[in-house]
């Protein structure tokens, strides 16, 4: 007891550090010790304080395996946000899940009710997600930015389903706010307009956003690339190339900088080889096959002489061209060749 005593004090005191040495000397002494509940949560919470969130967990966690008793909430939340924090979304989902119902504040049920619509987007646990997701916006609170994140992911989520009739409603309700959601939202409704092949409202809907989320940098450098490909839908391939050049040169965002460049590059490769438009056609002809022309080139060559007609003997009359000229015999002759070459 009077270790306890000792380190209760100074927890309550406000000594961090001095505390977490005192309570660890008291649950080393007293491994099960009547006050060993309140000696894991008092240091947990100093851990948590001092930023040693590996050791608060296991603190914290102690706490969350007994029996429902009076630090289990404070515990649930507190194990949540670590989890969280350290990446580990199942655990975290875990706690909240438990918090939601076992929870006695309202204020909890709700907060572990929108954790849990945010990490079952995270695991792509869709219909959960939608779960929440109608829970809160069916919910009469008054945290704008709460509401417009709802309705932002409420339209991710169906849009990975295929729905994209009920994301384009939920995106444009979430457009409508002046926050990063709203930026999110604006720019996914253009996203939308994009695959349908609506490409002039595309545009539009991309200038409305840089005109409406100046300070949101990111999202306008996301649009103008989405303009990009918007662009080379319509075979304006100037434009897109002035767009992503525009990207690259103002751009804070190095990803969507390498973005715009993969993009330009594969443009310019484009138009250097003239495919962008069509595609020259392939005349594919199969002349012969492998056997046939084998066959072709062994086959032996058959050599056919023609004969000559022979000519028919002139009634021996020798024929002298040079004498011929002034008479009528080469005319004689020509008629014989002619009756010669018809017998034969």
């Amino acid at each position: 007891a009077d270790y306890y005593e000792v380190a209760e004090n100074t927890y309550m005191s406000g000594d961090c550090i001095k505390s977490v040495t005192e309570l660890s000397k008291y649950l080393e002494k007293y491994p099960n010790g009547t006050y060993k509940l309140n000696a894991h949560f008092y240091k947990a919470d100093c851990e948590y304080k001092s930023g040693f969130e590996n050791e608060a967990l296991l603190d914290f966690n102690y706490v969350i395996e007994q029996p429902k008793n009076k630090f289990t909430e404070t515990a649930l939340l507190k194990a949540g946000e670590i989890n969280m924090n350290l990446g580990k979304t199942e655990d975290a989902l875990n706690n909240y899940s438990q918090l939601e119902y076992l929870a006695d504040i309202p204020a909890n049920v709700f907060k572990a009710q929108v954790e849990q619509m945010r990490l079952n987007f995270q695991l792509n646990n869709y219909d959960e997600t939608i779960k929440y997701c109608e829970l809160i916006i069916n919910k009469d609170i008054d945290d704008a930015n709460l509401i417009t994140e709802t309705h932002l992911i409420y339209g991710k989520t169906v849009m990975a389903q295929d729905d994209y009739n009920l994301a384009l409603k939920e995106f444009t309700t979430a457009s409508s706010s002046a926050n990063e959601f709203g930026a999110e939202g604006k720019f996914n409704v253009a996203y939308i307009l994009h695959l349908r092949g609506e490409h002039d409202n595309c545009e539009s809907e991309v200038f409305s956003l840089i005109k409406k989320f100046p300070s949101y940098g990111y999202w306008i450098g996301k649009s103008l690339i989405l303009l990009a490909d918007n662009y080379v839908a319509k075979e304006d391939f100037f434009q897109a190339k002035v767009t992503l050049n525009n990207v690259i040169d103002n751009s804070k965002f190095p990803k969507l900088v390498d973005t715009a460049k993969e993009k330009l590059n594969i443009i310019e490769q484009a138009e250097a080889s003239k495919i962008i438009i069509e595609k020259e056609p392939e005349i594919d002809l199969e002349l012969f096959n492998d056997a046939d022309l084998e066959e072709l080139f062994n086959e032996e060559e058959e050599i056919i002489e023609d004969e000559l007609p022979k000519l028919k003997k002139l009634k021996n009359k020798p024929v002298n061209i040079e004498d011929s000229e002034n008479d009528s015999e080469p005319k004689e002759i020509k008629n014989e060749l002619e009756d010669t070459l018809k017998d034969e």
